[in-house]
Formats: C-alpha cells, structure tokens, sequence
C-alpha cells in the first residue's frame, strides 16, 4: 500500500507542479505583451 500512496502523491506532486508553471508562464506572457 505505501508505494501506491507515494505513486499517487507523486502524481499529485507532479500535476501541482505542472499548474504552478502553467500560472507562471501565463503572467510572464501577460508582463510581456
């Protein structure tokens, strides 16, 4: 069970990662233009 917990909350990890620099590029586009 506890690999699959530290699977699941790497992925959760990974997808709050991905969102945050989604955010990030979106300012940075929105700074430049």
């Amino acid at each position: 069970m506890e690999s699959v917990d530290n699977y699941l909350v790497d992925s959760i990890r990974d997808s709050i990662t991905l969102a945050e620099k989604k955010e990030v590029d979106c300012a940075n586009a929105q700074g430049s233009g």
